[in-house]
């Protein structure tokens, strides 16, 4: 599988775009957000890898109708579905209270 802006340049080094950490931020006043620390990484002919930062990429969820467009893990091309910024946030909800029923001991593993 390609990864996102892979390409490989002379000398069989190859290098590509990732979000090395995404997190979410649900504060107590203001509207909850995303944040996406992207990476480039780079493979040397040796096999080791190294990073560097490019930064982030942010999105306030203000709106939660926006329409978010799933991609194919496959070509990182995006499909013809959605998911709304609500859903996705109901998700990450759903993750941290997964966790901590396991930890509580009130849920199912």
């Amino acid at each position: 599988m390609t990864a996102y802006n892979e390409h490989t340049e002379t000398g069989d080094i190859t290098t590509w775009h990732r979000a090395r950490q995404i997190v979410c931020d649900n504060p107590i006043e203001g509207a909850p957000s995303i944040a996406c620390y992207e990476h480039q990484a780079t493979r040397l002919p040796d096999g080791s890898v190294i990073e560097k930062s490019l930064g982030n990429l942010s999105y306030a969820m203000t709106d939660p109708s926006v329409e978010i467009p799933l991609i194919d893990p496959e070509t990182f091309e995006p499909t013809e579905t959605t998911m709304t910024a609500g859903q996705i946030w109901l998700a990450m909800a759903s993750v941290y209270l997964w966790l901590a029923r396991q930890r509580d001991g009130d849920g199912d593993v």
